[in-house]
């Protein structure tokens, strides 16, 4: 084979990462959907969203690719055996475009369901598929729906793609070959994790940390839901906030967690509980990856906390303690990974006793987004997002996104085990904290 069919070969194909493969294998049986929900007020034809969305396949070659199943594999641990599958970029379909008339406005929230509880499939067809609901009656309003594949998007490349969009359909947009002033090549796939990352360290000597878990009962999977609710703190609030931390030289994941934990143990009168974080790593990467490079760069690290100290050193703790982890025992504190005996031992049947949950909450702190309420023509009133938790996770999922220079806090819960009362208190105790924390540094 010569040279040049050789580098054909490198580009349109790459097979997938073992990050990637395990978090595909989680959504393939319903798990790690994500789900973002724009309501946008203006002119917003199907044709113009039908273009927006062949121009975004366009910009990303992730979204160009589907997945090719190459063959089975052997693997270290159980399942032992694995279909291996690869990125591939020639033949993909374009994304799906589901089109709703005449909805009301609060159908949004069924659909969402059915989003974040059907995985994203098909032959050739990309990791992503998209819904465009019209409100009857109201032409100017319609709410946009992208459901994508957690294995190939990590929440800083879900942001991306909804600045893009908006950029598009007002009107305002730029390709990412222009952003990165061509430093990405637009027609190769973007490496794997495990390509630009460093490996994980891992301390021999240290035992395996299992979840310490919320009460839950038992649950059938088609009884499972994944809900949402949503709070946002306010321009003013967050300016001294942000001021406080840094002052304080404590992160907004340290303290939401902190807040979250405590609350939670209140709730259900535990001293001790796991947290989750979700470790952005794109910084990390060597050589740098372009801004504007779409893919999931991340690790789901459990780290352990008393709930016996007060907040702001518990917040302090957090920060700390997910520092060293990631220093000293990246591997060993990491759920990303191929499951060892010892996972399955100490989480197999407590797992299946609680309805497949894992630790309390799962924190994921996204960094401030460059998405504005105006594009153009086009307004975006609200933008919701949420990770279906139904097939396995915590009890819990808080995605916090500094927006317009307010931070907004979406809250997931598995539903019937968390009830929606349960997550309204946490949500108002987080907003709560956050406030007075402001108040009384001033």
């Amino acid at each position: 084979m010569n040279d040049s069919a050789s580098d054909k070969i490198a580009i349109e194909q790459r097979a997938l990462g073992e990050q990637e493969r395990l978090l595909n294998n989680i959504h393939r049986f319903g798990g790690l959907t994500g789900v973002q929900v724009m309501h946008l007020e203006g002119p917003l034809s199907s044709e113009k969203v039908r273009a927006g969305l062949n121009w975004l396949q366009a910009q990303h070659p992730l979204l160009r690719a589907h997945m090719k199943i190459l063959g089975p594999g052997i693997a270290a641990g159980m399942p032992w055996f694995y279909w291996r599958r690869a990125f591939r970029l020639e033949g993909t379909r374009p994304i799906p475009l589901k089109l709703i008339r005449n909805a009301q406005p609060g159908d949004w929230l069924d659909e969402m369901q059915r989003q974040l509880n059907k995985p994203v499939s098909g032959r050739k067809m990309p990791q992503v598929r998209a819904v465009l609901m019209r409100i009857k009656d109201r032409p100017e309003q319609n709410i946009f729906m992208l459901a994508t594949n957690h294995a190939i998007a990590d929440a800083q490349a879900a942001n991306m793609l909804t600045r893009q969009l908006l950029e598009f359909f007002g009107g305002t947009g730029k390709t990412a070959a222009e952003k990165n002033a061509g430093n990405l090549n637009m027609s190769d796939l973007p490496p794997a994790m495990e390509e630009r990352v460093p490996a994980k360290s891992r301390d021999k000597n240290r035992p395996y940390q299992p979840a310490i878990r919320l009460p839950t009962a038992f649950t059938w999977p088609w009884q499972r839901q994944t809900r949402v609710v949503k709070g946002e703190l306010g321009v003013e609030v967050s300016k001294k906030l942000n001021r406080l931390l840094a002052q304080k030289q404590t992160s907004m994941h340290g303290l939401l967690s902190a807040s979250a934990l405590k609350f939670l143990g209140r709730q259900n009168n535990m001293d001790e509980l796991t947290l989750l974080s979700n470790v952005e790593l794109r910084r990390m990467c060597k050589p740098k990856l372009p801004d504007e490079t779409f893919g999931c760069y991340i690790d789901i690290v459990r780290t352990r906390h008393r709930l016996d100290v007060p907040l702001w050193e518990l917040a302090a703790q957090i920060k700390f303690k997910l520092i060293m982890t990631l220093a000293r025992d990246q591997g060993g504190a990491s759920l990303i990974k191929m499951p060892t005996w010892e996972f399955y031992r100490h989480e197999g049947w407590a797992a299946i006793k609680s309805g497949m949950r894992l630790d309390a909450i799962t924190v994921t702190s996204a960094e401030a987004a460059d998405i504005g309420s105006t594009c153009g023509d086009i307004c975006l009133k609200d933008l919701t997002l949420c990770v279906s938790l139904g097939t396995v996770g915590a009890n819990y999922f808080l995605i916090s996104m500094e927006r317009e220079g307010s931070l907004r806090l979406n809250l997931c819960y598995m539903h019937p085990g968390v009830s929606d009362a349960r997550a309204g208190a946490l949500l108002e105790n987080l907003i709560a904290d956050l406030k007075n924390v402001v108040s009384e540094g001033d």
